[in-house]
């Protein structure tokens, strides 16, 4: 638990643990862990859930519910900030069944803002959106404006999530606001940063320049060393774009010195990838092979897989222009593996949480048909009540006769309903099946079309060649076109004024989410969409949140039920 910590913050932290150690196992030493588990989050995350468990530990000992929903909260936030979804999420779920007994408005929006980031590192958009609104409806509700300033961050990051950075740079903004309004140093200047950090997503370097500047003054007027290091590294950054590299490896230097200082070591090994990019954009190839190898070797300053993932990528490509063909061929080996291993990590986190999130939801949706099955009982029990003072006092035999009438033209009705749904289930399996075969058909075109042109590069005449490429053209061009009309003209069979509707009630839809509604309103689940189109499962899932934006859709509605009324 040894870290490179000077200064102050080393100051800060001796004294709370020797505070920790002589203080008794009560409410004041989990608050006392609390603040030694935020001094260490600058700088070593493992250190911070560390004590954040110790706390809840002795928590568990003690008659406060509350404190304990809080320390949970924040075991959830740091598990988040790590990838580690299920377990994030196992934190969330133990202090919402706290807060369902012991309510607290400001756990509670503390609790939905991180399920609103952990969402979003998912890429799972609409829930993080679902997630945050409720946080902000608390945060607005209580009138703290600090935790709607936390709710604006992660709007920030749902909305370039999805592509759509202008509307990052309003929430950017609108938290800006807020800090200045609260008068908040720290978060004035962290404000700035991000407002720098969306304004270079945008390529406006001067608005970039601007806000970092006021950044860096902020910070080092309060010696904030931590943010002071990241302000000079996106300082940095934001010069090797404009292709200053000897301004953009002066900032580079000032921020790896400082995080040398403070041992923030995720920024160490940061800051040395940039200093390596920066140094061949430069020509010195020497220090880039310098940076790149203290990465990959991690002396004495721990790197994460992906930088050196990164640099071993950085390193196979040096080799290769110098024609080490060799080496390079070993650099991109162990980037495979580094890479794979990644990749193989974030899945299945994904996977877990994905399979976690499913039960839950199961048993939510158990639990609300069980909640409905008793209210139906109660209305049936209350009809059946009524019915029989009818019957006793007024007209048994006319009320008997009636519901009997109405009970056998509901079930005709039922009967009706019924066959017609099953028809035009009939109709959107006919209607798939066919696409399917169209696309089936499409690449039987394909292949005789690349077949074609192989055969003309074998043609002698000039004559006969044109002729084969003039056929393969025609074969290829023909295929998309011919699928997509075949389908319009399906569809409008079956639904006929579908199209018309979307037009007229939401104009704004694109063509592709024309028919991405088209699929949905023949209940077709993501895979299959995804298998007919070739999109990927996520793209498909942020346009349709990009439709329920465009349709006004609200958190309770469903998409495919609303498509199907349609």
């Amino acid at each position: 638990m040894a870290l490179n910590v000077f200064g102050q913050n080393r100051e800060v932290i001796d004294s709370l643990r020797t505070a920790v150690s002589e203080a008794k196992p009560d409410t004041n030493k989990v608050y006392l862990l609390n603040n030694l588990s935020e001094e260490y989050s600058q700088f070593s995350e493992d250190t911070t859930i560390l004590y954040l468990k110790h706390a809840l530990d002795l928590v568990r000992d003690l008659d406060n519910p509350k404190l304990k929903a809080y320390i949970l909260c924040k075991l959830g936030k740091q598990h988040v900030f790590k990838s580690k979804f299920t377990e994030a999420m196992g934190y969330f779920d133990l202090a919402e069944n706290i807060l369902m007994v012991f309510p607290n408005d400001s756990i509670q929006a503390d609790v939905y803002c991180y399920k609103a980031l952990l969402y979003k590192k998912a890429n799972q958009f609409e829930k993080a959106d679902e997630q945050a609104r409720k946080s902000l409806d608390i945060a607005t509700r209580i009138n703290d404006l600090d935790r709607i300033s936390s709710v604006y961050i992660i709007y920030q990051k749902i909305h370039n999530g999805i592509g759509e950075p202008g509307k990052a740079l309003e929430y950017a903004y609108k938290a800006y606001h807020l800090k200045i309004e609260l008068k908040d140093t720290t978060g004035i200047a962290v404000a700035m940063h991000n407002l720098s950090h969306h304004y270079s997503l945008l390529g406006k370097h001067d608005s970039t320049l601007f806000y970092l500047k006021k950044s860096i003054a902020i910070n080092r007027k309060s010696d904030n060393k931590k943010y002071l290091a990241g302000n000079y590294l996106n300082l940095g950054v934001l010069f090797y774009h404009l292709q200053q590299y000897d301004s953009a490896e002066v900032y580079y230097q000032l921020s790896m010195e400082i995080s040398q200082q403070i041992g923030f070591s995720s920024a160490i090994s940061s800051v040395r990838h940039s200093i390596a990019i920066n140094s061949l954009a430069k020509g010195d190839t020497a220090n880039a092979l310098m940076q790149l190898h203290t990465i990959t070797d991690s002396l004495g300053e721990p790197a994460t897989l992906v930088h050196k993932a990164d640099s071993y990528m950085m390193l196979a490509y040096i080799a290769k222009a110098q024609k080490r063909f060799e080496e390079a061929f070993t650099y991109h080996e162990k980037f495979k593996e580094l890479d794979d291993e990644i990749k193989e990590a974030s899945n299945t986190s994904l996977a877990k949480f994905l399979e976690v999130q499913m039960k839950y939801e199961n048993q939510k949706n158990l639990l609300e048909i069980s909640k409905q099955r008793i209210k139906i009982n109660s209305h049936r029990k209350n009809i059946y009540i009524i019915i029989l003072v009818c019957l006793i006092f007024v007209l048994g035999i006319v009320v008997w006769f009636v519901v009997k009438l109405m009970r056998a033209k509901a079930q005709t009705v039922k009967i009706r309903q019924q066959k017609l749904e099953e028809e035009l289930e009939f109709r959107n399996r006919e209607m798939t099946s066919h696409l399917m075969a169209l696309m089936k058909k499409n690449e039987i075109l394909g292949n005789i079309s690349e077949d074609l042109l192989e055969l003309e590069k074998k043609a002698v005449k000039t004559e006969t060649r044109s002729m084969i490429k003039s056929i393969a053209q025609r074969i290829r061009k023909s295929q998309d076109v011919e699928l997509w009309k075949e389908f319009d003209i399906r569809f409008k069979l079956v639904h006929n004024d579908f199209y018309d509707k979307l037009n007229k009630n939401y104009p704004g839809l694109s063509p592709a989410e024309k028919r991405l509604c088209a699929f949905l309103k023949m209940n077709m689940t993501t895979k299959d969409i995804s298998d007919i189109t070739g999109s990927t499962t996520n793209s498909i899932k942020t346009s349709r949140y990009r439709i329920r934006k465009k349709m006004n859709l609200s958190e309770h509605d469903n998409l495919v039920d609303f498509l199907s009324k349609l």
